[in-house]
């Protein structure tokens, strides 16, 4: 849901300054997208299977399913990528960038799967989603990275790893009493939380700069409210350094209305 609010993001992004709105190639677009990522999910099929080591036939067949499914679907990223490529678009520069993004989108979905909630994952799955997903809805509408994308990209993806990292609280406490070596474990959590908290709030400063350099502050305003729900999780994690029992879901419900509030306001302003 995630990818594909992103992708969206980059797509009509590109509308408001190309002016047109191309919509196969958002659907090609939309079909690399999916197809790497779904590449990923029978690469880590297929690794299990082999793990598995199973001498019968139906576990020599799952192996060999696994790997079809995951050339067919590479197959498919390629087709949907070439035909974007025949209609001129992902040239240059774009073309560039998305191919180096398909290819950290595709050991994303390896590693996030494969070892979840470490430092790695968290921070390949952020890459993955921005810039990735929004250079390629931007670059299948016809339009090259500039200054003002990327400061778009960097508060997506600002936004998104602090999304990510509250909302591994919720098994904070199995994590510690299972011993799972995962990322607020290793971290810590007081660390965890302070930089949380960072991250969100130099989201909003790569959002305010994107907004002053685009002159665009009177149709995105809206998003800045969304500071209310860094307010409240100071207020969880200052709760929980006190030795209470945090609201988990209330923590939990802050990161998800930040991140897609963000996206859904920044979506209507640019479709406008």
């Amino acid at each position: 849901m995630s990818l594909a609010g992103v992708y969206l993001t980059g797509a009509v992004y590109a509308r408001r300054y190309n002016g047109a709105f191309f919509w196969p190639n958002l659907f090609f677009g939309f079909g690399v997208l999916l197809a790497i990522y779904f590449a990923g999910l029978a690469q880590v099929w297929s690794s299990r299977s082999f793990q598995s080591e199973d001498p019968r036939p139906s576990g020599q067949k799952t192996l060999v399913n696994a790997r079809l499914l995951t050339l067919f679907m590479m197959g498919m990223a390629f087709a949907f990528l070439y035909t974007l490529l025949h209609a001129q678009v992902l040239i240059g520069v774009n073309l560039v960038w998305i191919l180096a993004f398909a290819i950290l989108s595709f050991f994303s979905t390896l590693n996030s799967i494969t070892m979840p909630r470490n430092f790695l994952s968290w921070v390949l799955d952020g890459f993955a989603l921005s810039p990735f997903a929004l250079l390629l809805g931007a670059g299948a509408q016809k339009l090259a990275p500039n200054p003002r994308l990327i400061l778009l990209c960097a508060a997506i993806l600002l936004f998104y790893l602090a999304a990510s990292l509250v909302m591994q609280f919720q098994r904070l406490h199995q994590d510690l009493e299972k011993k799972r070596q995962v990322l607020l474990v290793t971290m810590g959590w007081q660390r965890a939380a302070n930089l949380a908290l960072v991250l969100s709030l130099s989201g909003y400063l790569a959002l305010a700069a994107y907004a002053y350099f685009t002159g665009t502050f009177n149709t995105i305003w809206p998003a800045f409210g969304l500071l209310a729900a860094n307010l409240v999780q100071g207020i969880l994690f200052s709760q929980m350094a006190d030795g209470v029992r945090p609201n988990l879901p209330l923590l939990t419900s802050t990161a998800v209305i930040q991140f897609f509030g963000i996206l859904y306001i920044l979506i209507i302003a640019l479709i406008r």
